[in-house]
């Protein structure tokens, strides 16, 4: 794999960079895309690696092609050929489909379950330092000061 293109390569490359976006999105190849053009799927590659901003629209439209490769099953799916020839071939089709759009969009078409753990960690020592000097407060006797003031009237008799 190449990682440095010519300038006239990556000119053209730039040229085609929206076409290239749109047919992948659509669900072609990289490999098909580029037999049309005078460069290759290693060049288009090796063009968008050094910069963030194409790798995310590439990688964009690798995860808008998932969407395009499962509604080419549902058409599959959906086409209304009696052929009980074409039953086998369809069933393929539509295996090698699902197992394209996992590949291409893992998050959303993974058969797997995927767990994300998050792990933070946390200081109790201050929070425990704290609840146990508050307790200390409450537990030292507490001195009223004041007036002694009768709650029942003094009767005299």
């Amino acid at each position: 794999m190449p990682t440095r293109i010519s300038k006239e390569t990556r000119a053209a490359i730039e040229r085609a960079w929206p076409d290239i976006l749109t047919r992948f999105a659509d669900g072609q190849s990289l490999k098909a895309i580029c037999s049309e053009y005078p460069f290759g799927r290693d060049a288009v590659l090796a063009f968008r690696r050094g910069d963030a901003a194409l790798t995310e629209e590439f990688e964009q439209a690798r995860r808008d092609s998932a969407d395009a490769l499962l509604d080419e099953i549902i058409e599959t799916i959906s086409s209304p050929d009696g052929d009980r020839s074409r039953a086998a071939h369809d069933r393929n089709r539509i295996n090698a489909l699902i197992w394209l759009a996992e590949k291409r969009d893992p998050d959303r078409y993974s058969q797997r379950m995927r767990a994300d753990i998050n792990v933070t960690k946390v200081d109790l020592n201050r929070i425990i330092d704290e609840a146990n000097q508050r307790l200390i407060t409450y537990q030292q006797a507490r001195t009223i000061e004041g007036e002694i003031v009768d709650a029942l009237p003094v009767t005299k008799g």
